[in-house]
């Protein structure tokens, strides 16, 4: 116990001097693979405020959208399988961004039947073959998200592996949804082959670094004619485009 606890103390410090390091400039975050997300968000920014902002997952980017939102709400999901590492991120985020005044965290942790999902999903399995009571949990993780609140954008990008369900999760809750890693040698594992865009939203992925994501709704046609306009520099590829 008191090994992992030194290790957890070891991960911690050397997160806290990454961020004192590279202070989320948009420069650093554009190009480290970690965070290239930054890049799209950046476009998009140009083109559409977005007042409530909710991210699933939180860390170096988190500060940038803090900066450019009116509200952000950061969820960190948790499976134990991932526990020793995410907690020791997520109590670090606290600290590194305490002080502002328009962030709202907090973390979730998922019953045994999501953990054992997320780790069939290390595997490169598809855990709804075997089980989907993880599915249903996930709807009503998301109803109680969603019961009383409405987002602008949603992202995903948690330390859990199962986001292409978070994603299915989502639609027809929010107009815009992003994820990231979605070009990644690794995508099978997040399992974003599993998402299902439905005839009401326009998909556009970006192939930029690690790949990201939107799904954003057809009736929001001025957001997306002007975000092409801006993405085909980060080679930008057009799925169920049909309006």
């Amino acid at each position: 116990m008191k090994t992992v606890f030194i290790a957890c103390l070891l991960f911690v410090s050397l997160f806290s001097s990454e961020f004192d390091r590279e202070k989320a400039s948009y420069e650093n975050l554009a190009t480290d693979p970690w965070t290239d997300h930054i890049r799209s968000f950046h476009d998009l920014f140009q083109l559409q405020k977005i007042h409530s902002f909710l991210e699933f997952g939180l860390g170096r980017a988190t500060q940038y959208f803090l900066d450019n939102c009116d509200e952000v709400t950061s969820i960190e999901l948790v499976v134990e399988n991932r526990r020793m590492n995410i907690e020791p991120w997520y109590l670090n985020s606290i600290r590194t961004f305490e002080n502002y005044q328009n962030w709202k965290p907090s973390i979730h942790y998922f019953s045994p039947c999501v953990d054992e999902a997320d780790r069939k999903a290390s595997l490169q399995l598809d855990p709804e073959l075997s089980d989907v009571t993880y599915l249903k949990e996930i709807q009503s993780f998301m109803n109680r998200v969603f019961q009383d609140r409405h987002f602008d954008l949603v992202f995903v990008d948690p330390g859990i592996l199962i986001r292409g369900d978070l994603v299915n999760a989502l639609f027809d809750r929010v107009d815009i949804i992003v994820a990231h890693d979605t070009a990644c040698t690794i995508h099978k594992m997040y399992g974003y082959y599993k998402v299902e865009c439905p005839d009401n939203y326009f998909k556009i992925e970006s192939k930029y670094g690690s790949g990201t994501t939107f799904w954003i709704k057809k009736e929001r046609e001025d957001l997306i004619f002007n975000l092409l306009f801006l993405l085909p520099d980060i080679e930008t590829v057009l799925e169920n485009s049909s309006f």
